[in-house]
């Protein structure tokens, strides 16, 4: 029988200051069409060959290199325990994995990243980690491929009803939606690159990059990412910190119940420090965190 802790029983609560202990990592890009990607492997241990690889999906905007402090303490347990494979990915439509797609929902950024990981990777199994808006592509490859994703992982993520960065949301999908509009879209695209930089996100970012992540939360389909989380039946992974000026506590919440009355077994870890980008400032205690619920359910 499946056990479950309300959240105010069993939050861990980790360091209360940011924590980086390892330099990052950066490992060669590999690419095939439409999908580029790095992969980190647990050459040295037989007996991580046949367990689920891990796969960090970035948010929007991103890439792969959101996760080069995640790549950094895995590369220096590596020389000490056995850890296991980690596969950082660029989602379709971002960094190296282009052309953008001409709908990028969840489920067709799932479906892309799926496809990827096949032709290069194999079929898995796969330990599926996203980060802010690519925690819905975490949860549609789940239901799109149940048979090669062995758990999730949520860090930071857009979770299941409309958190501070996107509402009023009618304004956001209206801006998404038309944000290529012969008319409307030089305003709109304005607009959407100074939010942004309201938002704290680098000016580095182009602008076509910005456009093509608010033309993604558009199409997120809160209802379709309740029911997936609601019906979950694999072991999955929350960490949030409570001071993201993007997503409310009460938010992050919300979602670790919703999982935690699924039928698969979670853990969660909040920070009170740390912001959106705990994959970042918190890379430490997610990894150590994370390698606990890997050896929980995988290698036992």
């Amino acid at each position: 029988m499946q056990q479950y802790l309300r959240p105010s029983s069993f939050l861990r609560r980790l360091s209360t200051r940011s924590v980086t202990s390892s330099p990052p990592v950066d490992p060669t890009l590999r690419r095939i069409p439409g999908f580029a990607y790095t992969v980190e492997h647990a050459y040295d241990d037989v007996d991580l060959a046949n367990l689920p690889s891990v796969v960090l999906i970035h948010g929007g905007p991103g890439s792969h290199a959101d996760f080069r402090y995640i790549s950094g303490e895995f590369a220096a347990l590596r020389s000490q325990i056995p850890v296991p494979s980690l596969i950082r990915v660029d989602l379709r439509g971002y960094g190296s994995s282009l052309p953008m797609l001409e709908t990028p929902s969840a489920a067709n950024l799932a479906k892309a990243l799926l496809d990827g990981l096949e032709a290069t990777e194999g079929d898995g199994p796969y330990v599926l980690v996203g980060h802010s808006l690519g925690a819905h592509v975490a949860l549609e490859a789940a239901r799109q491929r149940p048979e090669v994703v062995a758990g999730l992982g949520f860090v930071a993520p857009v979770c299941l009803s409309h958190h501070y960065g996107v509402r009023p949301f009618f304004v956001n999908r209206f801006a998404g939606k038309y944000s290529t509009h012969a008319l409307l879209g030089p305003l709109i695209r304005a607009a959407i690159d100074f939010f942004y930089t309201q938002f704290g996100f680098p000016a580095s970012i182009r602008l076509e990059e910005k456009v093509y992540t608010h033309r993604r939360v558009a199409e997120l389909d809160w209802d379709a990412a309740r029911s997936i989380a609601e019906t979950n039946d694999k072991p999955w992974f929350l960490a949030y910190p409570r001071d993201d000026h993007l997503i409310e506590p009460t938010i992050y919440e919300e979602m670790a119940d919703v999982l935690g009355t699924s039928r698969g077994e979670g853990q969660v870890v909040v920070f009170d420090k740390g912001g959106h980008n705990i994959q970042k400032s918190q890379s430490y205690a997610i990894v150590q965190s994370l390698l606990e619920f890997y050896d929980l359910h995988w290698r036992k």
